[in-house]
């Protein structure tokens, strides 16, 4: 089971099982039941794949996905994304084992600003002014067009040095 912070979206086609290496199938192998409150899901293995567990083991099962930075999100405050794994040593009764939850943090930045320039000597917002942002690398990262009040808004960023071109 999983629950990310309110200001994650998850992206319920993004997920990446693996068992050893070698892909399940979703479906076949597993299935993944996402929660109404949007925030928490669980993947559950299927006999399938608790077949293949069961003839492997020690070999690692990793499962990524991708969520998404959404409104909800509060810059400057940790988002986490919380997680744990219910498992049974024995499929022949229903004595299960839960690991302890693990926790990864992150935190989203966004920056805003407004375009102004002299209209009739007054200083006035200029709409339709394009800015790129760009990432330490100088990699384009998202393009934005200032607002008919000429401001633009660059949200969800990840910690770490950005340039902004206009």
């Amino acid at each position: 089971t999983d629950k990310m912070s309110d200001g994650l979206t998850l992206d319920q086609s993004s997920f990446d099982v693996s068992l050893g290496g070698g892909p399940l199938a979703a479906t076949t192998d597993y299935v993944v039941n996402p929660n109404p409150d949007g925030a928490t899901f669980t993947l559950t293995l299927t006999d399938t794949a608790l077949g293949k567990v069961g003839t492997r083991a020690g070999e690692s099962l990793v499962v990524k996905f991708s969520a998404t930075v959404d409104d909800d999100v509060t810059y400057a405050k940790d988002e986490t994304n919380t997680a744990h794994l219910t498992y049974s040593e024995n499929s022949a009764n229903d004595d299960t084992v839960t690991t302890k939850d693990d926790t990864v943090t992150a935190k989203f930045y966004g920056v805003t600003f407004t375009k102004v320039g002299l209209s009739d000597g007054e200083l006035a917002a200029l709409p339709n002014a394009t800015f790129q942002l760009k990432n330490s690398d100088g990699t384009t990262i998202d393009e934005l067009t200032t607002s008919a009040g000429g401001v633009v808004m660059f949200d969800g960023l990840a910690e770490g040095t950005y340039t902004i071109h206009e």
